[in-house]
């Protein structure tokens, strides 16, 4: 479609942040849905406007998505075991996104879902992203899910942190064997799929997985991550049952802890997917992870 108006909810996010200036930079208008309006400051300075909205208040979502052409829809909890919390958010939340859209006319919607969804062991966190996946359903709906595998990029604060321990431990705990694989993806590409989709209509209807173009495994990853950083890392395991066993414990005590239950999970199965839909049909080219890292850590350098 020709660029037009976008509502951008989860603006203020990681994603979003890089997100936001490509859509500008593309020819799009942007409206940007910020909880605080401070946290938006940045994408007002890039030439968004700021809606101040909420997922669970639908009067801020109707006023947000009227006159809009498409919505790209990433507001999410992604940092909490609450199942409650999740559930109100990513499900009741993409409910009202949807009902928004419907009442304003709006039939082009891009949800940002997760390789969670799809996963065999699941969280609350994947579990109320599957069921989201269902909610965007609607006469004259021309929907498109995208499920994301781990995004690395600065700004993430999963990366961050992932990144930090690298950095800093001589042995990274991470949970499990360290033998499953992961498919992690750079920011820039999966804005640079964002753009693709919204600009080719046989996107329209299709659910296309975003991941890096090979797996590596987790104690690879960690070396990678380590060596790209000027360090020499190996992994401390952790066993699988106490990892999750801490996380949850956390989950108890703190609603956004530093690492959750399905992150855990994420370590202890193999990321399986498949990107050929997305490059075939989009012409989508994600880069290798080593350059991709090299090239984060020398632009921090």
């Amino acid at each position: 479609m020709m660029p037009g108006t976008v509502l951008v909810t989860g603006a203020s996010g990681f994603v979003g942040h890089y997100l936001v200036p490509a859509l500008i930079e593309a020819g799009w208008t942007v409206r940007a849905l910020v909880r605080h309006l401070p946290r938006g400051v940045k994408l007002a300075q890039a030439g968004a406007t700021l809606h101040r909205g909420d997922l669970l208040d639908p009067p801020s979502l109707a006023a947000a998505v009227l006159g809009c052409d498409a919505v790209l829809h990433l507001a999410a909890v992604a940092d909490s075991s609450d199942a409650e919390l999740n559930h109100q958010v990513n499900v009741v939340g993409s409910r009202n996104v949807v009902r928004a859209c419907l009442a304003a006319d709006v039939a082009r919607i891009v949800n940002v879902s997760s390789t969670c969804a799809g996963r065999t062991m699941q969280d609350a966190y994947g579990r109320t992203k599957r069921e989201a996946e269902a909610e965007f359903v609607g006469d004259g709906l021309a929907v498109t899910h995208l499920r994301p595998t781990m995004i690395y990029g600065h700004g993430s604060a999963e990366f961050d942190l992932f990144a930090a321990a690298c950095r800093h431990a001589p042995r990274v705990p991470i949970p499990g064997d360290g033998r499953c694989v992961l498919r992690p993806v750079y920011v820039g590409d999966f804005v640079a799929l964002m753009l693709r989709v919204l600009d080719r209509d046989e996107a329209i209807g299709a659910t296309y997985d975003v991941a890096g173009p090979e797996p590596i495994d987790i104690d690879g990853f960690v070396e990678l991550l380590g060596r790209v950083q000027g360090r020499r890392r190996k992994t401390l395991h952790v066993p699988a049952g106490l990892a999750i066993l801490g996380a949850r414990v956390l989950g108890r005590v703190q609603q956004h802890p530093f690492i959750n239950v399905d992150q855990v999970m994420a370590f202890l199965q193999d990321t399986v997917v498949d990107i050929d839909p997305a490059r075939q049909q989009l012409g989508w080219d994600p880069r290798p992870l080593d350059e991709g890292l090299s090239e984060l850590f020398a632009e921090a350098r």
